[in-house]
């Protein structure tokens, strides 16, 4: 009789894990898909470099992903070796498709040759994305 019982509790034990453990890892296969798209973002930067008394430069992001908006949550624009400067117009969520922009003030001396721009954000299906022009090369309009 109690071998009856032992063997009974342990398949009932057995099947609950096991339902348990599939679940688990389909949301983790969720997660981490999710995760993994974002850091294939596709994103476009490009800025315009102005040269108003704000020394101010606007950063535009175009999200070329079509199936996933996405929010920057950090832009650091250096232009040259002695101005660096951080967008205080965040967080920006861009839609798939879609581009968006924030000004960074507080800039000296940017031209198209010396510009470099740094985007940190993250994505609607998780996880998070870095993206970088490298200076010269940033687009600037």
């Amino acid at each position: 009789m109690a071998t009856v019982l032992l063997i009974g509790f342990t398949v009932a034990v057995g099947a609950i894990l096991s339902v348990w453990f599939t679940t688990f890892t389909r949301t983790q296969t969720t997660s981490i898909s999710g995760s993994a798209a974002c850091h294939a973002a596709n994103v476009k930067i490009f800025s315009n470099v102005t040269t108003t008394s704000s020394s101010a430069v606007r950063v535009y992001v175009t999200n070329l992903r079509s199936d996933m908006s996405i929010t920057v949550t950090g832009i650091v624009v250096s232009c040259g070796t002695s101005s660096s400067s951080s967008a205080t117009t965040l967080p920006l969520t861009i839609n798939a498709g879609q581009t968006g922009y924030s000004d960074v003030s507080g800039l000296q001396g940017c031209t198209s040759s010396n510009t470099r721009i740094d985007i940190t954000g993250n994505c609607s299906t998780g996880g998070s994305f870095i993206a970088f022009c490298p200076t010269g090369g940033c687009g600037v309009y």
